[in-house]
């Protein structure tokens, strides 16, 4: 019986990823894992989309016997939440507090794949939205990013862009709090370890995380702190008890110049993990201000966490972007359709369809294979640091650098071999992709090189880092709708 089978199975050991929970069995791709893994992503990254979408609230269903997704409203005024449980026998789970980027919506990209990979390890994942969501509201009655600009941002003294992110900043302060207290709450329900929190983000999602683990009273006496407060009218004390360790997807921290305080000090020890693209002009691993206060990535936050003898694991994507990923030359995946006929279907998915599938969808799968495994890698990177926390060995401070290894599909193949600046090829990928700065005689668009394992930079300990503001309008400073505007032309967070 399913109970029974639940009761026995041991082999969720929060690094790995569960084969027996794949959708697509290795037995339909050749006994290759990483079609297996990347394939079985996306359908479980499509479900939990459908089940946000369509689903009824406090039901519980199943992606297939080993995880389940319930849809809850988790927060004073009702914002909502999938909590998504691997099932193995143990009432004391450890449980990722996940966050969406800015301008997510609960589709199948960055967010909901890798809410399913740390399931897939063995986590619990309190998935819950925050301000910067676009999703629907559970009342039909705008979208969330909205309803919080117009009862709370619109309601302050924000009227700088810096004072509206740090406006965003404590509205998530409050939505994530509220996102640990309801886990706490419901932590026999969801068999998860109050003492084993972890909050994990890309984007606004890791501005978020990082945050809510490191902020204190001394970051409460900016005067918005309270306008925010009784705007949103939460009383739900902040608490950060059981977050043990941290990790952020390209995000930072407003530096201690920037009104906040400093974020990070002596009070702080939860280690943290950070992953960055050297070519992300929109959180610059160093410094930028392009999203209103100056802000600091992992390379600047780096001395405040040896200041204050906290460790931390920093990688950089010597040809990542925003969030961290090198994107193929051809970014068109995020069209692939979904892999069921029947969005309530729990089974593995046939060795027939499967087939049917791979063989229509050929190419952007290619494409969204070599993104997906530099997720993978992120996941199991991310996952064997948490449990090295968990377990008390957490490793000693240590920044390296990466690359994956195939790069001739993307379309930083030529700043590879030297023949663009970083600068001219961050440019080629936020402006033009097709830009007459590439030298078409020198593409390497290929189909036989999409493996996305990370691999040490092959030019040394240190790669070079875009300008700081690199492309930033104006002074720097742009009104959040603006960011947000711009980066879903850009088909980014």
């Amino acid at each position: 019986m399913f109970v029974a089978k639940a009761q026995q199975y041991t082999n969720f050991n929060y690094v790995d990823a569960n084969q027996d929970a794949f959708t697509v069995p290795l037995s339909q791709t050749g006994g290759n894992y990483m079609n297996a893994y990347n394939l079985s992503v996306l359908d479980m990254a499509q479900r939990l989309s459908d089940i946000y979408k369509l689903g009824e609230r406090n039901k519980t269903y199943n992606i297939n016997d080993l995880i389940k997704v319930t849809k809850v409203l988790y927060s004073p005024d009702n914002s909502q939440m999938l909590v998504i449980e691997p099932v193995f026998a143990s009432n004391k789970k450890r449980c990722i507090l996940l966050t969406n980027g800015n301008g997510e919506n609960f589709s199948w990209s960055q967010s909901n794949r890798t809410a399913i990979d740390y399931a897939l390890r063995g986590y619990v994942v309190a998935y819950y939205e925050n301000a910067g969501s676009v999703a629907g509201r559970f009342d039909g009655k705008g979208n969330t990013s909205n309803f919080y600009i117009n009862k709370v941002i619109n309601q302050t003294s924000a009227i700088s862009a810096k004072d509206k992110f740090l406006a965003t900043m404590y509205i998530n302060l409050f939505l994530t709090n509220s996102a640990r207290k309801f886990m706490v709450d419901n932590s026999t329900q969801f068999s998860v370890d109050t003492t084993q929190f972890y909050p994990v983000g890309g984007s606004l999602g890791a501005n978020a995380s990082l945050f809510f683990t490191y902020a204190d009273e001394n970051n409460f006496k900016h005067t918005l702190f309270n306008e925010v407060k009784n705007r949103l009218n939460f009383n739900q004390p902040i608490n950060n008890n059981g977050v043990v360790g941290v990790a952020a997807f390209g995000g930072g921290l407003p530096g201690p110049n920037e009104g906040v305080g400093a974020i990070i000090d002596n009070q702080d020890k939860t280690p943290a993990f950070y992953f960055s693209g050297s070519l992300d002009w929109v959180v610059n691993p160093n410094k930028t201000t392009i999203l209103g206060p100056e802000n600091w990535g992992p390379l600047a936050l780096k001395d405040l966490y040896d200041a204050n003898d906290i460790k931390y694991n920093i990688y950089i994507n010597a040809y990542g972007t925003h969030v961290f990923q090198t994107p193929s030359f051809k970014q068109t995946w995020g069209s692939l359709p979904s892999m069921r006929g029947n969005v309530s279907e729990k089974e593995k998915i046939s060795a027939s369809r499967t087939d049917t599938y791979a063989k229509a969808n050929m190419i952007n799968l290619l494409m969204y294979q070599y993104e997906n495994t530099q997720m993978h890698e992120a996941g199991k990177m991310t996952a064997a640091y948490f449990n090295a926390i968990a377990t008390h060995t957490t490793p000693a401070s240590a920044v390296q650098y990466v690359e994956p290894k195939c790069i001739q599909n993307t379309i930083f193949y030529q700043y590879s071999i030297g023949k663009l600046s970083i600068d001219k090829a961050a440019k080629c990928y936020t402006q033009n992709p097709n830009s007459s700065e590439i030298n078409r005689s020198l593409d390497k668009i290929t189909t036989t090189c999409m493996d996305g394992t990370f691999v040490p930079y092959s030019k040394g300990q240190t790669a070079p880092v875009i300008a700081n503001n690199f492309m930033a309008p104006g002074k720097g400073l742009v009104k959040l709708a603006n960011f947000l505007e711009t980066l879903n032309k850009m088909g980014r967070k």
